[in-house]
C-alpha cells in the first residue's frame, strides 16, 4: 500500500522532464547527469567571458561618471577590461569556433568606441 501511495505521489513525467531535457538526455547523458542531477554549473563560453567583461568596463565608466560627472580615460576603461578578462577567461571553455585572441581584441576595440 505504501508503494502505491509513494507511486500516486509521484510527479507526473511531464512535469519533470521538458522536451528539452529529453533532448539534453539522448545528445548526451553525461552532459544531462552533471546539469539535472549533479546541478553542475555550465563553464562559461568566451561569448559569455566577453560580455561580463565588457560590462565590468562599461560599470566602471558609468560608476565613474556617476560620481564624477566625467567619462574615465579610454585607457582605463581598457585597463578595465583587461582585468575582468584575465579575471574570468581562466575558467572559460572556448568552443572551436571562439578564438581567445580575437574575442579578447574585440572587446578591447569596442572599449574604446
Amino acid at each position: 500500500m505504501a508503494a502505491l501511495q509513494q507511486l500516486i505521489a509521484m510527479p507526473a513525467l511531464a512535469d519533470v522532464l521538458s522536451p528539452s531535457s529529453c533532448n539534453q538526455f539522448l545528445s548526451c547523458g553525461f552532459k544531462y547527469y552533471c546539469r539535472k542531477v549533479l546541478h553542475l554549473p555550465d563553464p562559461p563560453t568566451g561569448a559569455l567571458t566577453l560580455g561580463r567583461s565588457l560590462h565590468a568596463a562599461m560599470g566602471a565608466n558609468f560608476e565613474q561618471k556617476i560620481e564624477t560627472h566625467e567619462d574615465l580615460p579610454a585607457a582605463g576603461v581598457v585597463a578595465v577590461y583587461r582585468q575582468a578578462w584575465a579575471d574570468s577567461s581562466v575558467e572559460t571553455e572556448f568552443r572551436d569556433d571562439e578564438n581567445p585572441k580575437e574575442l579578447k581584441e574585440l572587446g578591447e576595440a569596442l572599449t574604446v568606441k
